[in-house]
């Protein structure tokens, strides 16, 4: 769900006998690459064009955040299979004291995405595992300039920062170190749940034909 542009599908489709990935932007759907087994589908998670009871596993990589949770659930459990699974899965780069040292207030560059939502909490799921934790990831000073300007607040600091509005020589170039690799903290929040199945008025999932299907020959 939320599939951008089919990286997490791609890598699901080796283990999935079937893959259909859903996002609502048709620019990302665009950029999304070939794949035999994967089907790519513009529509939300809130309203899906797929048949009662026939999902056995639901992934949200980094999307749910932007979803009506509620309404999230309501529409998950309508489409799942008995005993289907869905997994929520995010990360978060720890750049706190990065900005600092880059003259930048962590606070001011802040963002209200929120890499914890999952889940938990809803009596339509049955929680079967939640885990957070942290790993160091080395990068280049290129790819922390990208990671650090990807967020527009931080990139408005930024910009204020160098007085340009293409910071990104400037600041690679102040992040580079002798061996150009350098080490980032990370959080990871995993959560895994068994679906409590709903099993509504079959009218409800007629949508297949009303949505536009872009599949991987359309992109």
């Amino acid at each position: 769900m939320g599939c951008g542009t089919g990286q997490s599908a791609l890598a699901l489709a080796a283990y999935c006998a079937n893959t259909y990935a859903f996002d609502r932007s048709p620019l990302m759907l665009a950029r999304t690459a070939k794949c035999d087994r994967v089907a790519y589908f513009a529509a939300c998670v809130e309203q899906l064009p797929i048949r009662n009871n026939t999902v056995d596993l639901v992934t949200f990589a980094g999307s749910l955040f932007y979803a009506d949770r509620n309404a999230a659930g309501v529409e998950i459990r309508r489409v799942c299979s008995r005993n289907a699974e869905v997994i929520v899965y995010d990360f978060e780069f720890l750049l706190d004291d990065i900005l600092r040292r880059c003259g930048v207030d962590p606070q001011a560059a802040g963002s209200k995405y929120d890499h914890r939502v999952n889940f938990s909490g809803d009596p339509g799921f049955d929680e079967v595992t939640v885990n957070n934790e942290q790993l160091s990831v080395e990068m280049s000073a290129l790819e922390l300039t990208h990671i650090l300007l990807s967020d527009s607040n931080r990139l408005d600091q930024f910009v204020n920062r160098y007085g340009t509005t293409d910071p990104s020589g400037s600041l690679e170039r102040d992040l580079r170190t002798a061996t150009d690799r350098l080490s980032v903290d990370a959080d990871i929040y995993y959560s895994k749940y068994r679906v409590d199945v709903d099993s509504s008025d079959d009218s409800l999932a007629r949508r297949l034909d009303a949505l536009p299907l872009r599949s991987q020959e359309d992109v």
